[in-house]
């Protein structure tokens, strides 16, 4: 099984209705395709990166510019296509555009339901520096930065 990894540096409506069907099995709940396209109208420097097999998204990171650091925003793999080191393909291929483009930091969140994530993402370099519990849900947030 090939898997190609596409670089965009717009998210713009194409590029979320590209990756929405991935990222509502990713996340649950998925936030509404509206609110991820207003979301993305707010900033200045993106990177999505989308692996695909046989023209279809099996899994995704996306990052922007925020705060004087790169945002390491969604990210995640189907499944059925883990193990075979597509996330950290795609972690590295983002760390080293954002070294490429002036950043010295990325930072990234995750529930803490998501210890695959969790791991993956200490496995990578990152420290939890911050856990928070949401409001709206009470679900704990786990705040991650990597010194690049």
């Amino acid at each position: 099984m090939s898997i190609t990894i596409e670089k965009f540096l717009i998210i713009g409506p194409k590029e979320i209705e590209l990756i929405y069907p991935l990222y509502c099995k990713l996340f649950d709940p998925a936030h509404p395709i509206d609110t991820l396209i207003e979301r993305c109208r707010e900033k200045e420097k993106y990177l999505l990166l989308v692996a695909m097999s046989n023209g279809s998204p099996v899994g995704l990171k996306a990052a922007m510019a925020e705060d004087n650091l790169l945002h390491s925003w969604i990210g995640g793999v189907l499944p059925e296509f883990r193990r075979q080191g597509i996330a950290r393909q795609l972690t590295e291929i983002q760390h080293e555009w954002a070294k490429e483009n002036g950043f010295s930091r990325i930072r990234t969140h995750t529930d803490h339901r998501y210890n695959n994530m969790i791991i993956h993402n200490i496995r990578n370099g990152f420290e939890i520096i911050e856990t928070k519990i949401r409001p709206h849900n009470g679900v704990r947030k786990i705040v991650m930065v990597k010194e690049l």
